[in-house]
């Protein structure tokens, strides 16, 4: 029976990954890049780069590289939003590296405050038993194959190096701690993704539902606590985007996104 692939590559990093999409966008050689192949394939999983031959910039990776020369610095964010959201449940069996980096990002957060130096072999083995247990994978991953979910600590490790560039910062040291603020490019992309993960209609107030809100800072991995501010400081940056929504209800805030956001809004 085929396996599934859940490692996360540890060689392929933020840095090698900027090295050749910058070259390729500037028309410089990029071969000097160490594994140079395996960053062209991250960055075309990602849809940065041409699915086939003679890798080009697709649309996204223009207006990431744009976002670049104005802002090394939210590059990483986005990097880091692009592999959280890449897997789907519409088609779990696709993609399932990125199912590893969404639920390895998810068990940090439900940690809160983790010492990943004295924790990696226990996450490894929590991060193996819940993959082999997720109903999503469950055809494919049979009795038979369930020893065939193979990941090890460079597979975290490869998860790690995109959650290093962030900033705020929350993880260095090899110590994860969840942030208490994200950039508002961040929370507006994530927003676009909570929109689409719970069917939620655009243009219309969506409550921030306890599910909502966990998603929410799951994918930018700030507290909770933290949230409500972050929302006030996000719509009069994108107000053509994003609005707070008027009703009061037993879920207390509304949200009104207008439009799914994408990199193009936040290049300009």
């Amino acid at each position: 029976m085929a396996t599934l692939n859940f490692h996360v590559r540890h060689e392929v990093t933020p840095e090698r990954v900027w090295g050749v999409l910058d070259a390729i966008a500037t028309g410089m050689d990029y071969l000097h890049i160490t594994q140079s192949d395996r960053q062209i394939s991250r960055l075309r999983q990602l849809r940065l780069l041409s699915g086939k031959g003679t890798p080009h910039l697709t649309e996204d990776g223009r207006d990431l590289h744009r976002i670049g020369q104005r802002r090394l610095d939210l590059v990483w964010e986005l990097l880091h939003f692009l592999h959280y959201s890449r897997w789907r449940p519409t088609d779990p069996t696709a993609d399932t590296m990125y199912f590893t980096y969404l639920d390895y990002c998810n068990l940090l957060y439900e940690g809160k405050a983790i010492d990943l130096d004295n924790e990696r072999d226990r996450l490894t083995a929590e991060m193996t038993q819940r993959i082999s247990n997720a109903p999503y994978f469950v055809d494919m991953l049979s009795d038979l194959a369930k020893g065939a979910v193979s990941l090890s600590k460079n597979s975290l490790v490869g998860v790690e190096h995109w959650l290093t560039k962030l900033s705020p910062e929350v993880l260095a040291n090899d110590r994860f701690e969840v942030r208490q603020y994200c950039s508002p490019e961040l929370l507006l992309l994530a927003l676009g993704y909570v929109t689409e993960m719970t069917s939620a209609q655009l243009a219309i107030e969506q409550p921030l539902t306890d599910e909502r809100r966990e998603m929410l800072c799951r994918t930018c991995l700030i507290d909770d606590s933290v949230l409500n501010q972050m929302l006030d400081w996000l719509y009069p940056e994108y107000p053509s985007l994003v609005q707070p929504g008027t009703s009061t209800g037993r879920y207390g805030q509304f949200v009104r996104l207008l439009k799914l956001p994408s990199l193009k809004d936040i290049a300009q």
